[in-house]
């Protein structure tokens, strides 16, 4: 079960930040992966609209949970609608709080070496770019990047190589 937790910084020492929309960034834990990876979150500094632009594109990530401070009643029939488990009124640490979700925590890099709770992204094999907005992530298995859209701008994202 894919966990978003909702992020001040874009690592799992971060502070969980107190509202869903507008959070700055999203620290997405895949157990099955035994990785977690950040994204900026495309509601981030909208005026309106933020938290729907979140939820959308948790949604296409695969997200099956979030945990939050609290959600906004405009996002959070979205959430629901995308069958994505609400966890609200939560604070402190990200690691912390997964931990505390019985998650085995271990953050790691592309290629599953320990990365000491830092994420990075940068990728050997590569990522997923949109070179409009500047959105980027690790592509999903097995699907050409060109085939993915950018969340953001609903561009074709392309693969970029560190």
């Amino acid at each position: 079960m894919k966990i978003a937790v909702s992020a001040e910084e874009d690592n799992p020492n971060a502070q969980l930040a107190p509202a869903f929309g507008k959070s700055k960034f999203f620290i997405i834990f895949d157990p099955d992966e035994e990785r977690c990876d950040s994204i900026l979150n495309p509601g981030y500094g909208l005026s309106s609209g933020a938290g729907a632009a979140a939820a959308i594109s948790l949604k296409t990530l695969g997200v099956e949970k979030v945990i939050t401070g609290r959600v906004g009643p405009k996002t959070r029939p979205l959430l629901e609608e995308a069958g994505i488990v609400i966890v609200e009124n939560q604070a402190g640490n990200v690691g912390d709080i997964l931990s505390s979700e019985a998650v085995a925590f271990r953050c790691t890099t592309g290629n599953k070496e320990p990365n000491n709770g830092r994420l990075t992204k940068k990728n050997p094999a590569g990522y997923c770019f949109c070179d409009l907005c500047g959105y980027q992530n690790n592509g999903a298995e097995g699907v050409p990047c060109f085939k993915l859209r950018c969340p953001n701008c609903a561009r074709s994202l392309e693969r970029k190589y560190d």
